[in-house]
């Protein structure tokens, strides 16, 4: 689908999204061609060579739906899905359904649930509040809304009928968006089956008579256009549809007209039958196109089109009488009629078409169908259960799909996924043998597994930096991405590893060498086919000189023991570092060799003295710069003094005791803590001492008197200034 985003309901209410330049995935090479839908994620996919639609050997999604309100009598179907849409990597399926199970847990989660799409697992946290069925989902193109359809009341706030504007991570209603849909002269409740986005214009299909937004009302039959962005309507589109509902919408490649389909007789007040093109610049009936269907879906009941795909130069439509019709797209001729019947008969008992969604050059049909698909008009009769497939350009029946699957009314939802995964939702009981509970997720053999990514490039940025970058498959289904290295022809080890959607990567502190890297694409545990980089090997490092470390610094360890470190560039390219030093002004000598990556070294037996030192990053037989490390002139071996505390403080515990207490300084050495007093202004003598790191100090049974404190540190024999403590004028007993 060109130029547009589509949001498409299923029969009577199914919502699908194509977005450009978003093709999904090729579903076979048994045509020649890519089979790909689009997705509002973006997110695309390939078959790789080889595979068809093979996918006899599909298993039921782990989880399912049960429980089924009917809903009122506007709709006499009964299906538990009736529209499915994704978004990333969470499906959101909407129906009749009560329940989600997956046979052993069962939760309440009435008519809208959303599913991972890779595992099929129920996401519990997804919890709107919509209080009956739901017809129709589309999202919003920036992925903000969900927007639902369907014939509810409520969806958990005011104004909520029929249509709402949903928080996609929540289920929350969005209260920023606040179209209101009515049918205020009918008893009956208005209902949304189809919303279809066109560029910044949403369409909508049902069964309603009003739409409006705060000051803006439009009064309408059946279809109306808002605006995607706010959901403000269009005045100046009103196509007057009557005689029944509408069910489906679609529009054209290039956006100039709406399909529609429906129960519908009368639109603009001319007759048609069950489907009508209209022009969206003006809503009029498009001219030159067909207004009646009748003769392709009449089967003695009220004739209805259910499901209608626009793809280049094909429309492709569906519904009562159990047919699927392939047309021109400029004059709608019928090129292909497809019939479900059962078993060898040109009429009779079938399956109507309840949904057909289009994956690149394959039309998936969805029906109400257990027996045979059949041409009208030839001998062509071929067994199907539910779903089939045609080739969109030739019109071909394609029999390589052929899908196990069993159940009551079959699917009135399909959605292809960009993991090349249909799923299909309705009514059934069994896929591949396995109990199905009316979701069913088929996977084309191959489909799941991580696929490789098609192409790796490496360069050598320099300073020793490699950048890795890799094109993802165009069906990528990876979770993260691993790069491994292999140095000079050796085995290849892990170097990085990059979350999907990653595809690029800088390798750093690489040596100077020769090197092979490759990528491989991880899903889970599973790992796809590992592709190497190009070109293979490269050479790294070959114009590069060594660089400088960054700083230097020293510290005297004590025992004749200097510790010297360094902090490496960010594109350093060492494989080793040389440690001069120099003796109380003398010349720089060697001192130590440290093989890179390591950045300390410890010289040993030092002499008491002054010294400097340097580093100097080697390369080879080359050499930076030497740089000069901190402090320049280092004393080794001299006696630590001891450092004075910070602080201190006496302070009057009752009529005969006094605490001390000190703030020892940072780089605090003691020992001890030595306490001095004066009494009455008299010379300080000792009072008392506290072994390191004790920081207080209580003088007990003192007799009357005013009394002052200091404090030393001590170290070895070395003694520290005293610190006198407050209160400076003492202590009064």
């Amino acid at each position: 689908m060109a130029g547009y985003t589509e949001l498409f309901t299923s029969p009577r209410a199914r919502a699908y999204t194509v977005a450009l330049a978003a093709v999904l995935f090729a579903l076979m090479s048994l045509l020649g061609a890519n089979v790909a839908e689009a997705q509002d994620s973006g997110v695309s996919g390939t078959l790789p060579p080889g595979d068809t639609l093979d996918y006899s050997s599909l298993a039921a999604n782990p989880w399912g739906l049960e429980g089924l309100e009917h809903g009122s009598n506007n709709l006499n179907y009964d299906s538990y899905v009736f529209a499915m849409i994704q978004r990333g990597n969470r499906l959101y399926v909407g129906g009749k359904f009560l329940e989600v199970t997956n046979g052993s847990t069962t939760r309440s989660q009435p008519f809208l649930a959303a599913f991972n799409a890779t595992t099929g697992n129920h996401i519990a946290s997804f919890q709107p509040d919509i209080e009956w069925p739901v017809f129709a989902l589309a999202v919003s193109p920036d992925n903000s809304r969900l927007f639902v359809g369907g014939e509810f009341d409520d969806a958990g706030a005011p104004g909520t009928a029929a249509f709402a504007a949903l928080d996609p991570i929540s289920g929350a209603v969005d209260p920023t968006f606040d179209l209101e849909v009515s049918r205020p002269w009918s008893t009956l409740r208005p209902r949304i089956h189809a919303i279809e986005i066109v560029g910044n214009d949403m369409y909508l299909g049902g069964a309603f008579s009003r739409v409006s937004q705060g000051g803006t009302l439009v009064n309408t039959k059946n279809v109306a256009r808002v605006s995607v962005l706010d959901g403000t309507p269009d005045t100046s589109f009103d196509p007057d549809v009557d005689g029944g509902a509408v069910w489906a919408l679609e529009g054209s490649p290039d956006g100039s007209r709406l399909y529609m389909g429906g129960l519908f007789d009368i639109v603009n007040g001319g007759t048609v039958e069950a489907f009508a093109t209209v022009n969206t610049s003006d809503g009029l009936l498009t001219p030159g196109l067909p207004l009646d269907l009748e003769e392709y879906f009449d089967s003695g009941f009220k004739t209805f089109v259910s499901s209608i795909q626009a793809v280049g130069d094909r429309v492709v439509i569906g519904g009562q009488d159990h047919k699927t019709l392939i047309t021109e797209a400029d004059d709608l001729n019928v090129l292909r009629e497809w019939h479900t019947n059962q078993y060898n008969a040109e009429a009779g008992r079938g399956g109507d078409t309840q949904d057909i969604t289009v994956a690149g050059d394959v039309i998936f049909v969805g029906c109400h169908c257990w027996g045979q698909v059949h041409e009208i008009g030839t001998d062509y009769f071929v067994d199907v259960e539910s779903v089939y497939a045609l080739d969109l350009t030739t019109g071909d029946h394609l029999t390589s799909f052929a899908p196990d699957l069993n159940g009551i009314s079959g699917p009135w939802a399909l959605h292809v996924a960009p993991d090349q995964c249909l799923w299909t939702g309705g009514d059934y009981l069994q896929a591949g043998g396995t109990a199905a509970r009316n979701l069913v997720r088929l996977c084309a053999n191959g489909a799941t597994d991580p696929k490789p990514v098609t192409a790796c490039t490496v360069a050598d940025l320099g300073g020793g930096s490699v950048q890795v970058d890799w094109t993802r498959a165009a069906n990528d289904n990876a979770d993260r991405y691993v790069i491994h290295r292999s140095r000079n022809g050796g085995t290849f080890s892990w170097a990085g590893m990059v979350p999907s959607p990653g595809s690029g990567y800088t390798n750093n502190n690489v040596q100077p060498d020769s090197y092979a890297y490759r990528v491989t694409t991880m899903k889970g545990n599973e790992a796809s086919a590992a592709v190497d980089c190009s070109p293979s090997p490269i050479d790294v490092g070959a114009d590069d000189g060594p660089v400088a470390v960054v700083s230097c610094t020293v510290a005297d360890a004590g025992s004749g023991e200097v510790h010297v470190s360094w902090d490496a560039a960010a594109n350093d390219n060492a494989d080793a570092y040389v440690v001069h030093r120099s003796r109380n002004g003398g010349p720089l000598s060697w001192a130590g060799r440290i093989t890179a990556p390591a950045t300390s070294f410890t010289n040993t037996g030092v002499q008491p003295d002054t010294y400097s030192y340097t580093v100097t990053t080697r390369l080879g037989s080359a050499a930076a710069d030497a740089v000069s490390c901190s402090p320049a002139d280092l004393v080794v071996g001299a006696p630590s003094l001891p450092v004075a505390v910070v602080s201190c403080a006496a302070t009057q515990v009752d009529g005969s005791s006094i605490d001390i207490s000190w703030v020892p300084a940072a780089n605090d050495n003691a020992e001890r803590y030595i306490v001095y007093r004066s009494r009455n202004a008299g010379v300080a003598s000792w009072a008392g001492a506290v072994t390191a790191p004790g920081t207080t100090f209580a003088n007990s049974n003192i007799r009357t008197g005013t009394y002052t404190y200091e404090v030393a540190v001590r170290s070895g024999s070395a003694l520290s200034a005293r610190v006198p403590c407050s209160p400076a004028g003492g202590i009064v007993l």
